[in-house]
């Protein structure tokens, strides 16, 4: 019977100390879970940062190639502009000369059909004036 006393204390005391065990253990594992869980939220947090700091690098580096794309557009925009205007400028010179030009055609065509005409009369004056004066009495 003393044995069995004996071994039934064992079991106790053994089962006691699983328990402490158990209730150590079970301790253990939840301060770990605690430190892994502030070491995932730290991590978390760390990445949260960096990637805000990426974004905002992003959004910065995008703005300024927008910045130099519109300058770049508006000044595409104002050269475009002087060179139309030039070339209208261009364009109403070439005009005003094919104008002039015209006008000096029709003066010299003038001046030719003038001098053409005197050259007929004069030849024709002196045929006249060759011809005796009986001839045209007749």
């Amino acid at each position: 019977m003393r044995r069995l006393l004996r071994v039934e204390r064992n079991v106790t005391l053994a089962y006691r100390y699983l328990e402490e065990q158990h209730m150590v253990f079970n301790l253990v594992l939840q301060q770990v879970e605690m430190n892994n869980l502030e070491t995932m939220q730290l991590a978390i947090d760390k990445l949260n940062r960096t990637t805000a700091s990426q974004m905002q690098s992003l959004t910065t580096l995008s703005e300024e190639v927008w910045r130099a794309i519109l300058y770049d557009l508006e000044e595409y925009q104002q050269k475009t502009q002087a060179e139309m205007s030039e070339m209208g400028s261009r364009l109403e010179f070439l005009a005003q000369e094919v104008l002039f030009e015209k006008r000096m055609n029709v003066a010299q065509l003038v001046l030719l059909l003038t001098i053409v005409i005197m050259i007929a009369v004069s030849k024709v004056a002196t045929k006249l004036a060759l011809i005796p004066e009986s001839k045209k009495e007749k």
